[in-house]
């Protein structure tokens, strides 16, 4: 892994802390293993742009906040919940001390409902934006609009690998965009033969079992749409005949907290971030079946239109190309559709649900801007 300084993003960090200390507001555009999420919250607290005041970093997943505060804390050799720390649902790893802060986007609308300030908060960096669902989209509403009431010193910063960073930079007034360079590895795509009328999860246990007894070094990670089939693919890999004894374990939306931090590696002062597995688990994996739609809330607290900045990543009915070896990048698996997940009706029903739970937060905190 590579030393944090190497990282391509440092090669623009004068660019970012000027561009913030010019105008507070930033659209930052870098691929994937740019270093972009573990280290512009430390560009910007060693360079003091929050002053004393805590840097919020918003991620899209629990298990994100998670994993990248224990890897920031550990690059600053620090204690988890010390100087960097994170807060999700049930979950708060924060002291009075904390300086860097990763959180879900529930717990920031939270905190704003609490403090329509943010007293203590001095930027808020939204991570991973193109994955934007209604919670995102009501959060940065709600900061541009504190930070054109009442906080102009709040910093905000729009990051991502794959943003349409033009329709995003408008909606902030048009502030300034910079975009990293990023780094690559190589990777062995291989496809199966077609047409293959066996299940997919049958064909995806045989690719397992042939990476293994081909002795190629490293784990598997083996991405499928639902939860119906990861059992599926559980199931078939229990037949498996190979040379080494191999763990597969599950790795789901509604996963306990032990399952979820499985799969991942060691952090790099050499304590594992998971359980003890053999070296080769073969991890199914799947993505929340929920999906957010975006409600405007009236003038003046304005929010992105859905032309202005990316949809949501569409299912992909198609199986993804086997590799040998796996690419050191992140791979965000399609929302799961199979059986044994809501239907169609019941995320309706839901996303209405929460629809009508923002409007309320939304009215609480500005009596009269937001209309029935």
């Amino acid at each position: 892994m590579p030393a944090p300084a190497t990282l391509p993003i440092w090669k623009i960090h004068a660019d970012i802390l000027r561009t913030l200390r010019d105008g507070n507001r930033l659209v930052l555009v870098a691929p994937t293993g740019s270093g972009k999420t573990t280290q512009v919250p430390q560009m910007l607290l060693d360079a003091g742009v929050a002053g004393d005041k805590m840097i919020v970093v918003l991620q899209p997943r629990r298990v994100a906040a998670r994993t990248v505060a224990t890897r920031v804390a550990s690059e600053r050799r620090g204690k988890l919940g010390g100087e960097v720390g994170y807060q999700i649902r049930f979950d708060d790893r924060t002291s009075p001390g904390t300086r860097i802060c990763f959180v879900t986007e529930g717990i920031l609308l939270r905190w704003l409902q609490d403090d329509r300030a943010l007293a203590n908060v001095g930027a808020v960096v939204f991570d991973e934006f193109h994955e934007r669902n209604l919670l995102s989209d009501v959060a940065l509403a709600l900061v541009k609009h504190l930070q054109q009431t009442q906080r102009p010193d709040l910093a905000m910063v729009v990051m991502s690998a794959t943003l349409d960073a033009e329709p995003v930079a408008a909606y902030l007034d048009h502030c300034p965009i910079l975009i990293s360079e990023g780094q690559s590895y190589p990777v062995d795509v291989a496809y199966l033969p077609l047409p293959d009328q066996r299940p997919i999860t049958a064909q995806a246990a045989e690719a397992v079992e042939r990476i293994i007894n081909s002795d190629a070094p490293g784990d598997i990670l083996v991405f499928m749409p639902g939860r119906g089939e990861i059992n599926g693919t559980l199931d078939a890999l229990r037949g498996l005949r190979t040379r080494e004894r191999v763990v597969c374990i599950p790795c789901t939306a509604n996963s306990n907290r032990r399952s979820r931090t499985a799969p991942l590696p060691r952090t790099p002062c050499g304590k594992s971030s998971s359980p003890p597995t053999s070296p080769r688990p073969a991890s199914p994996s799947t993505a929340s079946a929920t999906s957010w739609t975006a409600a405007a809330p009236a003038s003046p607290v304005t929010m992105p239109s859905a032309a202005s900045a990316p949809s949501s990543r569409s299912p992909s009915a198609a199986p993804a190309p086997t590799s040998a070896k796996a690419a050191p990048t992140e791979p965000r698996p399609t929302p799961a559709t199979a059986c044994g997940q809501p239907s169609a009706t019941k995320a309706a029903t839901k996303s209405q649900f929460a629809t009508a739970d923002i409007r309320v937060q939304l009215k609480r905190l500005y009596p009269s801007s937001i209309k029935e």
